[in-house]
């Protein structure tokens, strides 16, 4: 059974490594007649080796001496992996607390935009005369750079989520926390992973320059020792070595953002039709209930729209609202303007009037509601 499972796999395998070289094919022949310049240029040249070494000559240093490298290299990812967690673990309930009360934001906003304006490494040496020289003062330099990237992002994450949907929630019996785990939570997302793919750029930046400060051990360390000797093969191989710890550590990252972004199926037009027909139908459904509030009906009939149009992958222009979005989407299936315009306008007193709606509103939605019916289900029975 092993041997079989094996032999299925293997051609698995050498799929998988074809997609990718397919994929990354471009950027690699790139880079491989970059290097093959490098080393040809320093050859021709005649460069000393201690101004620009060529590959060749950094990758054989390198693996010479990586025994050494490898001894330091944990101490620099424990400095990465503590202060990063820990600017997480301050920073996304900060801002949730800033985003959701005005008392927080006055007083605490200042103080981190006044944090964020003083140099970070001009108070690492208060650092090392308070804490010593060991690992607390490093992980606190990364935790300050990587403080405010994820704080201000999760900010706009957390004051991203329309006011309609939260409303239409709480309408319909939600409670705070699961309008929070469900609406507020999945609609941040996107923005604090775009500031923790930030701050993990920053966290290896902020180790090294600490290393630089006071340290006896790390990669920060070992870039000093080795440009005091004028090893310059191992400078550039350290530097190689951060960039790829780098690249590994935003990979995550990229995989787990794309689950949490919504993207477009690609459907063609019969299924798009059918996605805004089954949306249409929903709202007929509750506006014919009498009991149902209009108004409540009417923008929880929108949403589904703005659903369809996300789930059909409506191309989306620059400065687009969800509305123009659906607005757009409706218009590529050839529903009339005035149907339109009718069915934007019942949404926009639905969604902003002040005044007490009726039956008039009802009545509206569903005749918009129904020519955009009639319309549509010619499409998708075609």
């Amino acid at each position: 059974m092993t041997f079989l499972a094996t032999a299925e796999t293997a051609p698995a395998r050498r799929s998988g490594l074809g997609t990718w070289l397919k994929k990354r094919a471009a950027p690699l022949i790139v880079f491989a007649l970059l290097f093959a310049f490098w080393e040809s240029a320093v050859y021709l040249t005649g460069i000393k080796e201690y101004l620009l070494p060529p590959p060749s000559t950094v990758a054989r240093e390198f693996a010479r001496r990586w025994g050494r490298v490898s001894a330091h290299v944990g101490s620099t990812t424990l400095e990465i992996v503590l202060g990063y967690l820990v600017s997480i673990l301050v920073s996304i309930p900060l801002a949730l607390a800033i985003a959701n009360s005005r008392f927080v934001e006055r007083t605490a906003y200042p103080v981190i935009v006044f944090l964020q304006i003083i140099p970070k490494i001009a108070i690492a040496p208060l650092f090392v005369i308070w804490f010593g020289i060991g690992i607390t003062p490093r992980v606190l330099i990364v935790f300050l750079l990587c403080f405010f990237p994820i704080v201000i992002a999760s900010i706009a994450g957390f004051r991203s989520v329309r006011p309609e949907i939260v409303e239409l929630a709480r309408s319909t019996g939600a409670g705070q926390w699961l309008t929070f785990r469900k609406i507020s939570v999945p609609a941040a997302l996107p923005s604090i992973f775009t500031g923790l793919k930030v701050a993990a750029a920053l966290a290896a930046t902020a180790a090294v320059v600490s290393e630089f400060v006071a340290a006896d051990r790390g990669l920060g360390y070992l870039l000093l020792e080795f440009q005091g000797d004028l090893n310059t093969p191992m400078v550039f191989g350290i530097i190689v070595l951060l960039l790829w710890m780098l690249l590994r550590s935003l990979s995550p990252m990229k995989k787990a953002r794309l689950l949490v972004e919504p993207s477009g199926r690609g459907l063609d037009r019969r299924e798009e039709a059918a996605e805004v027909l089954a949306a249409v139908d929903a709202g007929l459904v509750d506006l014919s209930d009498a009991d149902t509030d209009p108004r409540r009906a009417v923008i929880a009939c929108w949403l589904r729209l703005e659903q369809a149009a996300a789930a059909a992958g409506t191309p989306r222009q620059v400065g687009d609202s969800p509305t123009d979005l659906v607005a757009r989407l409706l218009h590529a299936h050839q529903i009339s303007a005035d149907v339109l315009a009718a069915l934007a306008s019942v949404y926009r007193e639905a969604r902003y009037a002040t005044h007490t709606v009726d039956d008039r509103m009802r009545t509206q939605a569903r005749s918009a509601l129904q020519r955009i019916r009639t319309e549509l289900t010619a499409e998708v029975a075609a």
